[in-house]
């Protein structure tokens, strides 16, 4: 406990010089020693408020990856950050001017106050402007803006004479609030909460309050995992509060995204961007805080850790380049590999007498963008010669791609002729059995309507043979009546005997002919029955005559289909024989050319790789 409170007690005053204290000054010299080596300096100056904007402004234009893009937030500049257009509190300020016009108007005249306040030197000045700033503050009564509250906290915790620690945190907790009571987007809220915890560390960090602090850093950095602000002031606190192992892990983390940004601005060749991380790098700050102080050894080591110190890099980076030079393999240059080859140059000429640290850092980036260059190199290389083996065996794949699309041609016209004397073949039958059927069913029909055709009805046979019967039968009763009293013996009878004696001669010879007449009738009923039988037996028989002549041309139509899709189906296979064969010849030749080619040029590329492999730096 007493440690703690001796580096809590070392972070805020100085205590007068005994032995623990000269102890403490020859940790302090070592620690600035270290940021002498690293960044040239024993003393690091505080950012001026100008000069971050230009900063800041620089900084937001970049459009970096969100793993590498937040704006390193340091307790001194926070108050700047502001009125920086910092895309959150852009974002805020533009959500509140949808609230209410008037009330962003306010802020925005607030906001050249607070500003003048942050820029101002002379200490009467800049109290004006301190309580110029909270009175507008005050007068502000817009009850969704929540970074007013922001504003006020923040005057109230920096400003010497204006300082008063529990209200700037009832500001805080204000601030808060409000904005969780308004409606934003995931991603906004995400970053303004971080920002809120962030600030709110910054409060209890001005009021020594290293506990809370903490809490609050902690906070962010669980908003946002990458948060580089928070896991910064994470680190410083859980060193003052004798956690140094768990801060210098933290301050890793640091390390590792200034060494990213570094990496990043070499992969895309920006020499500028390099030259602005290097120049302004998030580890300079850790060497502001004198709460880092007693770490000092663990800090040289974590930054060796980092290093590649190679002293012998530049030159063995520039004989490398030498070496490809007269390789004499500009041919195989793509774009890609000219501009990476442009900026290592551009690098070597700017940086090789530089041994900042950072830049230090680049070598493995650089050694790995030139061992790139190599691989490409050596895969256009491979890819051209492949190139030239392909454009010389084009033909032959021109030629294959031919006999395929034809021999593909042949066996579609193989299933459309199936196909084809299939469909002809169930025409012919449908027609054969379409009009088998409608003879049949016409004989059918006949068939059934034999018995009521009248021409074989014995009845109506017997009934009309009958009638005819009985007429003949009076004729002949009138008829050989009258001739029978006309041939006779000439006796005179008086008249009733002569019609008594026509009447019955007549009556004989009609019931002679009658009884005849009726026997004729039924034997013509009879002779009708037998028609009608023999007419059927007729009519069945040619159904069956019908019956099996639709086999037999169903059997002669398949014969002859089978026949026809034999003969179409061998002449196709000869043809589609034919071209397969001339395919494999036309491949056998290929393959034949196309190892002959390979040889030729497998012997000139590994003749280029292995002259490549020789440069590959380690």
């Amino acid at each position: 406990m007493e440690e703690i409170l001796s580096l809590a007690n070392q972070y805020i005053t100085s205590e007068s010089e005994d032995f623990e204290q000269i102890n403490n000054k020859l940790i302090e010299s070592k620690f600035r020693n270290i940021s002498k080596r690293i960044f040239n300096t024993d003393t690091i100056q505080d950012v001026e408020f100008v000069d971050f904007l230009k900063y800041s402004y620089k900084f937001f234009s970049l459009n970096l990856p969100s793993e590498i893009g937040e704006l390193f937030i340091s307790k001194e500049i926070a108050p700047y950050v502001l009125v920086a257009d910092h895309p959150v509190f852009v974002y805020a300020e533009d959500l509140i001017k949808s609230f209410s016009k008037t009330a962003i108007y306010s802020y925005e005249e607030t906001k050249k106050y607070y500003s003048k306040w942050l820029n101002i030197k002379n200490e009467k000045e800049k109290q004006y402007f301190a309580l110029s700033t909270l009175n507008l503050l005050e007068k502000d009564r817009s009850s969704q803006n929540f970074l007013k509250y922001i504003l006020y906290a923040i005057v109230l915790s920096y400003d010497k004479r204006m300082y008063s620690p529990e209200k700037s945190i009832k500001m805080m907790e204000q601030a808060i609030a409000v904005f969780r009571r308004l409606n934003i987007s995931d991603e906004y809220r995400n970053e303004i909460n971080y920002l809120l915890s962030l600030y709110y560390g910054f409060i209890h960090l001005r009021r020594y309050d290293l506990e809370n602090a903490n809490s609050k850093f902690i906070d962010a950095a669980v908003i946002k995992s990458h948060g580089i602000s928070a896991l910064f002031y994470n680190g410083l606190m859980e060193n003052l509060l004798g956690k140094s192992d768990k801060s210098i892990g933290l301050l890793s983390e640091v390390l590792s995204v200034d060494k990213r940004r570094i990496g990043f601005a070499i992969k895309t060749n920006n020499l500028g961007l390099f030259t602005f991380f290097t120049k302004a790098t998030i580890s300079q700050n850790i060497f502001r805080e004198k709460g880092f102080v007693n770490i000092a050894e663990e800090l040289n080591y974590l930054f060796n850790s980092f290093l590649n110190d190679d002293e012998r890099f530049f030159a063995q980076l520039n004989n490398k380049m030498n070496g490809l030079d007269l390789l004499k393999i500009k041919d195989f240059y793509d774009d890609q590999i000219i501009s990476d080859l442009e900026f290592i140059k551009k690098f070597i000429t700017k940086y090789e007498q530089d041994d900042n640290l950072f830049v230090q850092y680049s070598y493995n980036f650089i050694a790995e963008k030139f061992n790139n260059i190599l691989d490409t190199a050596k895969a256009n290389i491979k890819k051209k010669y492949q190139n030239e083996i392909t454009d010389e065996i084009r033909v032959y794949d021109n030629q294959i791609k031919s006999l395929q699309d034809k021999i593909t041609y042949k066996q579609k016209e193989a299933e459309d002729g199936n196909a084809a004397l299939n469909q002809q073949l169930e025409k012919s039958l449908s027609r054969i059995d379409k009009v088998v059927k409608e003879r049949i069913d016409e004989i059918e029909f006949k068939i059934e309507h034999l018995e009521l055709d009248k021409k074989y009805d014995p009845r109506n046979t017997f009934s009309s043979s009958l009638v005819n019967t009985l007429v003949i039968s009076l004729m002949v009763l009138t008829i050989g009546g009258f001739a029978n009293g006309i041939m006779s013996n000439g006796e005179v009878y008086n008249v009733s005997e002569i019609i008594s004696e026509v009447f019955i001669s007549g009556m004989k010879w009609g019931l002679i002919t009658l009884v005849l007449g009726i026997i004729i009738s039924f034997f013509s009923s009879v002779s009708v029955v037998w028609d009608r039988l023999n007419n059927k037996q007729r009519l069945l028989k040619e159904i069956s005559y019908l019956k099996n002549y639709k086999e037999k041309e169903i059997s002669s139509l398949k014969t002859d289909a089978e026949r026809k899709k034999k003969v179409f189906q061998e002449k196709i296979k000869s043809k589609i024989e034919n071209l397969q064969k001339e395919l494999e010849f036309v491949k056998h030749d290929k393959n034949e050319k196309f190892e002959e080619f390979n040889e030729k040029t497998s012997a000139e590329i590994s003749n280029y790789e292995q002259e490549i492999s020789g440069l590959y730096l380690n």
